[in-house]
């Protein structure tokens, strides 16, 4: 793994950061998931903005996978794709990994099919999140699931929320303000509590708010989980083309003219 210049017991507080960086950061970011969420068209996204505001503001009430709404009590299970090394550094409060959540869906399916609570996939910015719930959508048919835009946008989400409660003016580093507001926003798994630190997966996703410290893999192992990612693409790939095929020869039948005998 892949550290950014920071040293762990270095944190930047709200003064420190510049807006103007941070402006390009944010713009840059939204550009990429937009890219990235373009490519399933059938899977709604769920913006972080939306996310902090429905299922994650002032309610802390999380259990294994699934946070609630207290507003209309509805519940999401959240389900981080990423792999053990970037949940290592950290994750969104409430999430469970993906095998968690396929051993859940094992276990007790009707939770979640045609319709049932809601399952939100989440990785960097996209990309993952994307395949994940297509596959398990169409494997385990989930009728309720969304991806949302990403860890990364997550942060630019945090750092807006912390402007709209006006704690810029405060000098401490964010892990002590979300303590201090009893609002992690993202968790060490290991110790359940609050970290600033954020995998974001290579060079070219980090876009974080400045308010994070950012953590990356170097480009070989980058290059290697990379290709693993394009295998799993184009395998979902063949398997879409081959059952739009089947329903295409399927429906040609149906309408095919009857012999007379």
């Amino acid at each position: 793994i892949k550290k950014s210049h920071m040293n762990n017991n270095e944190y930047p507080t709200m003064a420190t950061t510049s807006s103007s960086t941070s402006s390009k950061k944010k713009t840059s970011c939204e550009q990429m998931y937009k890219k990235y969420h373009s490519k399933f068209s059938s899977i709604e996204t769920l913006t972080s903005d939306d996310f902090l505001r429905d299922f994650h503001t002032g309610n802390n009430n999380t259990t294994a996978g699934t946070t609630s709404n207290g507003n209309n009590n509805s519940t999401v299970t959240l389900v981080d794709v990423r792999t053990k090394a970037e949940q290592k550094v950290s994750m969104i409060p409430g999430a469970i990994t993906l095998h968690e959540f396929e051993l859940n869906l094992k276990q007790n399916p009707k939770q979640w099919r045609e319709g049932g609570q809601l399952v939100l996939t989440y990785c960097t910015i996209g990309y993952r999140s994307g395949l994940e719930a297509q596959r398990l959508r169409e494997l385990y048919h989930i009728g309720n699931i969304k991806h949302l835009d990403g860890i990364v946008p997550y942060t630019h989400a945090c750092s807006t929320m912390l402007s709209t409660m006006e704690m810029k003016e405060h000098k401490d580093s964010i892990s002590d303000m979300m303590t201090s507001l009893d609002l992690p926003f993202l968790i060490d798994p290991k110790t359940k509590k609050a970290t600033q630190k954020v995998h974001v997966f290579g060079s070219t996703w980090d876009v974080a708010s400045d308010d994070f410290q950012t953590v990356s893999f170097s480009k070989l192992d980058m290059a290697f989980k990379g290709i693993r990612v394009g295998f799993k693409a184009a395998i979902l790939q063949v398997k879409e083309t081959f059952q739009k095929c089947c329903c295409s020869r399927s429906c040609c039948c149906q309408y095919q003219t009857p012999q007379v005998a």
